[in-house]
């Protein structure tokens, strides 16, 4: 190989000044074409829109809704439906003493019915048989038993009235007593969840958007989508793993085990 004047040497041969083509540095022929290093584009989290540039928001926080949590509560619950099914029972029972009732004073006021018919036509035959029956005789008979008759009617009525006016009042001091002591353990369970942690106010955090998870993240480490509502169970730098979680090494979890890495600037990928 016939070799330039003036031309450099290496240890594997010519060395030119630029590189001719098909050639490398050192002359020999090129086996492969140099291929640009792949740019590393971190992936990201599953769901998530990449919207870089996304400009920070305040997270609206959480103001718990006592009401619907004490409704739904386990023990106000079980409270609610025992009650509510004494108080079927309570008005099932009124409904059947006062019909009971009822039904003693039809048979009383027949009974009486039965006894005015007869004394009045015994009356009448002891009247034909001492020949008084066309005397004003056979009317005092007759007011009488009338009068008798209108006594033990209205006596029965009263009896009927009071045994339904006591049943009634003891169904509703029952009803208050349940719902008295319903509204106690309403108040207890309030205290209880004012007092439990997961349900106390929270201020809003700000979220900011991060690229390496393609999502924003708030103080806390919850993580949010683009369009800025939170990714559930998710959070950035730890906590429970959860359906979507990225810890500080940039390892994504879902369901509890690493399914791939998004890397972090300054950490290294596993």
């Amino acid at each position: 190989m016939a070799v330039p004047k003036k031309q450099a040497w290496g240890a594997y041969g010519p060395v030119y000044a630029t590189p001719r083509a098909g050639q490398s540095l050192y002359g020999y022929a090129n086996q492969y074409t140099p291929t640009a290093t792949p740019k590393r584009v971190p992936a990201r989290a599953p769901g998530v829109s990449v919207l870089p540039g996304m400009e920070d928001f305040e997270t609206p926080g959480y103001t718990p809704d006592y009401a619907s949590l004490i409704s739904g509560d386990y023990e106000y619950q079980a409270a609610l439906g025992a009650y509510g099914a004494q108080d079927i029972a309570d008005e099932a029972q009124l409904n059947e003493y006062i019909g009971g009732l009822g039904q003693a004073y039809n048979a009383q006021k027949t009974d009486l019915d039965r006894q005015l018919a007869r004394g009045g036509a015994q009356g009448d035959v002891d009247l034909a048989s001492r020949g008084t029956l066309q005397s004003g005789a056979l009317a005092v008979l007759r007011g009488a038993l009338n009068e008798g008759y209108t006594k033990s009617l209205n006596q029965a009525g009263s009896q009927r009235a009071e045994g339904e006016r006591a049943a009634r009042g003891s169904y509703a001091k029952n009803v208050a007593d349940r719902a008295a002591q319903l509204s106690m353990l309403r108040a207890q369970v309030a205290m209880r969840l004012q007092q439990d942690p997961r349900y106390q106010p929270q201020a809003g955090l700000q979220a900011k958007w991060n690229p390496y998870v393609q999502a924003y993240v708030d103080e806390s480490g919850g993580m949010y989508g683009a369009n800025r509502q939170q990714i559930p169970n998710s959070t950035y730098g730890g906590g429970t793993p959860g359906p979507v979680r990225v810890d500080a090494k940039g390892n994504v979890w879902s369901g509890g085990q690493i399914v791939y890495n998004i890397g972090v600037p300054g950490k290294k990928r596993r």
